[in-house]
């Protein structure tokens, strides 16, 4: 399956240091490395592997549906800083 720009998927929850992804359905937002990762307008800067989002579709529409996804991010301390 060829995925493009502003087609809708599915994405899970998904944790990345203090960046936090709660599931629901997104837009592609930009299509990487031959179509191998992709960035979604509603998860900013995270990538996602396009085969197993692909994969994962009906799964993840179970468990997402009438949801759109939400990124945030929160500051986490490290060595007594605030990054």
């Amino acid at each position: 399956m060829k995925v493009n720009v502003g087609d809708k998927l599915f994405v899970p929850d998904k944790k990345h240091i203090s960046d936090t992804v709660t599931g629901g359905q997104a837009t592609v937002a930009k299509v990487l490395q031959g179509g191998d990762y992709l960035k979604m307008d509603e998860t900013d800067s995270i990538q996602w592997h396009t085969d197993t989002l692909i994969r994962n579709q009906e799964e993840y529409k179970k468990q997402y549906a009438g949801q759109v996804a939400r990124f945030y991010s929160e500051p986490f301390e490290r060595d007594n800083f605030l990054w």
